[in-house]
């Protein structure tokens, strides 16, 4: 599955192609975001090959994602934690996308929060 971020000035500018992904069958877009952030899904539920992350550049959210982006790219023991932990959340959660993201939510956080990398 292919992760894509997208930062614009502001959230408000996703307005202006709202309604090209709207038309387009393959694409959907989930409607209770994560604050800062509009996703975009491409592909069925059940066999996604996309998530288009929209957040708007100077955000928090588009920090934090970068930060843990460069902790998992640096750092071998929690890149290997946080695959292991996906993939125990996989099949724990094979058909429950939400259950899934909520319990890995927890482990991004404290990467976040214990990191001193910028």
């Amino acid at each position: 599955m292919l992760q894509l971020v997208l930062g614009l000035e502001s959230l408000s500018e996703f307005e202006k192609v709202r309604q090209v992904f709207e038309q387009l069958p393959q694409y959907s877009i989930k409607t209770n975001n994560e604050a800062g952030e509009i996703l975009i899904r491409k592909g069925p539920e059940s066999d996604r090959t996309h998530f288009i992350h929209v957040m708007e550049s100077k955000g928090q959210r588009m920090k934090d994602s970068l930060k843990f982006r460069d902790v998992l790219r640096s750092n071998s023991q929690i890149r290997s934690e946080y695959c292991k932990l996906k993939y125990l959340l996989a099949s724990k959660y094979p058909d429950d996308r939400e259950s899934y993201t909520v319990h890995k939510t927890g482990f991004i956080e404290q990467v976040l929060k214990t990191s001193t990398r910028c």
